[in-house]
């Protein structure tokens, strides 16, 4: 049963202009054997955990929004809809989202 999205990608949009000292770091933990049905995700939060981790002060309070794209078999099979997500703002340290 090796139905399981091939690929996974995730987009942090920022709306920083110049990320030359940027020191933003983010990790997606995807679940070893998630379920093929995606409507079952959103029940479950341990499918995906996203963190977020912050180490300069002068992005702090800095916008930002985070897209995600699911792909399988190299085909868009799910997206945010990016005019309905929040927008958030960094702090100093880490953020988890699950």
């Amino acid at each position: 049963m090796k139905q399981i999205i091939q690929t996974l990608l995730l987009f942090l949009c920022l709306g920083i202009v110049s990320t030359g000292a940027a020191q933003v770091q983010v990790n997606l933990t995807v679940s070893p054997n998630p379920s093929p049905r995606i409507s079952d995700w959103a029940d479950r939060t341990e499918v995906a955990i996203l963190t977020v981790t912050n180490t300069s002060p002068d992005l702090e309070g800095t916008p930002y929004k985070i897209r995600m794209r699911l792909f399988f078999d190299d085909a868009l099979v799910a997206e945010t809809h990016m005019p309905s997500v929040p927008q958030r703002s960094f702090v100093l340290g880490t953020e988890v989202f699950l």
